[in-house]
């Protein structure tokens, strides 16, 4: 998969930020090249996918002539470094703009507001150092602090065709906004099972269908090809479609084989399907399955079960690549 370009936010003025007023018991300044182990002991806390040593910290923020100030929210009490941000300047880049720098929290400060405090404190920077304007580059995943972006008044830009419906997948999220479009269950029965409900709900016994093998739909497991196909039957209700399913013993390995009898999963649509990767992978809910459907569709299924007992199943009408 290729890998998806940053998504750029852009506060377009600096006069009208709100007032910097530091937490009790902690002290905002700026780092010294002497503090270089503790800053990044702070940013390997805050960003663990990536490697800091002193070194690296010299190197990126203390060599680098464009880094003109790091600051830094230090607990009193303790000394340790809490949160971080860096002012940058790229002028051939972002004229008359400050760049926001490597904005973090230390694992256990998070969620106490610090990152906005530091993210303020650079802004407040910038205006001292003459820019009428800040801009940051930041990932998908990184829900907590797009949100916090988004109140402190940046605002998303879009400079390439991905980013309209990567930003429609964050200020929309894929789930709690989004209506539950199908309810599936296993049943171990499908003759009986679509009898059962047809009776229950007072409506006809709907057909049943045999998925197309996994291989004509370059169906893949745990990103391996799979054979998996399982027997189908559907009730639509109007607002919400009830999905029996059949796993096929044998077929292949896939989110039906060997599944329990009982409620499956939950289904939603998306525009975008590797926006809805990145966001529920942020969360703990990995992509384990996806097949390409009728008409250049797509659908994939995200495990939720060691958290909500479930997958989540998504379709997205043009699919978009993984």
């Amino acid at each position: 998969m290729p890998e998806l370009s940053h998504l750029r936010m852009c506060r377009p003025r600096l006069d009208n930020l709100p007032e910097l007023t530091p937490p009790e018991g902690f002290a905002l300044r700026s780092v010294t090249a002497n503090e270089l182990p503790e800053l990044a002991c702070l940013l390997s806390a805050a960003f663990p996918e990536l490697i800091w040593t002193p070194k690296k910290t010299h190197e990126s923020l203390f060599a680098d002539l464009t880094v003109k100030e790091t600051l830094v929210l230090v607990e009193e009490a303790t000394g340790i470094f809490a949160a971080t941000a860096s002012a940058r300047l790229l002028p051939e880049r972002f004229p008359n703009a400050g760049y926001l720098h490597w904005v973090g929290a230390h694992k256990n400060f998070q969620g106490k507001g610090l990152g906005r405090l530091v993210t303020l404190a650079v802004l407040h920077k910038f205006r001292e150092l003459g820019c009428t304007s800040a801009v940051l580059e930041t990932q998908d995943f990184r829900l907590p602090a797009l949100q916090s972006y988004l109140k402190l008044g940046f605002e998303p830009e879009h400079y390439d065709d991905t980013h309209t419906a990567r930003w429609e997948a964050i200020l929309n999220p894929p789930l709690g906004k989004q209506p539950v479009t199908q309810v599936a269950f296993v049943v171990k029965d499908m003759e009986v099972a679509r009898q059962a409900w047809a009776k229950a709900l007072g409506v006809p016994v709907p057909d049943t269908r045999l998925t197309i093998p996994g291989h004509e739909r370059d169906l893949t497991y745990l990103g391996q090809p799979t054979g998996a196909q399982a027997k189908l039957a559907f009730f639509n209700l109007g607002q919400v479609q009830i999905e029996l399913i059949e796993p096929v013993a044998g077929s292949g390995p896939s989110v039906w084989d060997n599944a329990p009898e009982g409620v499956h999963h939950l289904a939603f649509r998306t525009k975008n399907m590797a926006a809805t990767r990145d966001a529920l992978a942020a969360v703990g809910v990995p992509l384990v399955f996806r097949g390409d459907g009728a008409n250049g569709s797509q659908m994939a299924y995200f495990d939720a079960r060691d958290s909500l007992g479930l997958y989540f199943e998504f379709a997205e009408a043009l699919k978009t690549p993984l």
